[in-house]
């Protein structure tokens, strides 16, 4: 077991050398292995890479990931201000990656009526690709707070909201 918690440190520590091929064979490495514990690495270097390389296949990996419990990952991410400026491409990759989001549906409805307008945009996309099931009650409050916003919110945003709207029903849990 310690022999695999030092590999692991070893190839975080390898996310952050400022010798680019070693991220890159890193994160090729990291792209095999599928490894939720490497999450919180990627989405730092993410945050702090300059390389567009990089950048592009931590977005490709994060887009793929299929782990469950990289949700709750990338949603603390989201709502951390650190990564303010990753957002947009945060939300992007929960739809792309197809997790299931419902338990954090509320997020995103305040990522569609507070973010910008792109953020919005791939939050709103979160919300029509969830497949999960919320409870009766869940949908009414997530109904109450867009309509409670909707007469302050651009008329773009009110068409994106709208839908949301006539989309979370569906996700109502049958009895």
């Amino acid at each position: 077991m310690q022999m695999d918690k030092n590999n692991n440190d070893s190839i975080i520590g390898n996310l952050f050398s400022i010798d680019q091929s070693i991220v890159l064979n890193t994160l090729n490495e990291i792209s095999f292995t599928g490894k939720t514990q490497y999450v919180p690495a990627l989405i730092e270097v993410l945050h702090s890479s300059t390389n567009q390389e990089v950048k592009q296949l931590i977005v490709k990996i994060l887009s793929e990931l299929k782990m469950t419990d990289a949700a709750a990952i990338l949603v603390d991410a989201i709502n951390d201000p650190k990564f303010k400026d990753e957002q947009e491409v945060l939300v992007r990759i929960c739809w792309e990656n197809g997790l299931n989001f419902s338990p954090y549906l509320s997020t995103f409805v305040d990522l569609a009526i507070h973010g910008d307008y792109m953020t919005s945009f791939e939050a709103v996309t979160v919300i029509e690709n969830s497949e999960g099931e919320i409870s009766e009650g869940e949908a009414q409050a997530l109904i109450v707070t867009i309509e409670k916003w909707m007469d302050k919110i651009s008329s773009e945003r009110k068409i994106l909201l709208s839908n949301v709207v006539s989309f979370l029903p569906s996700l109502i849990k049958s009895v």
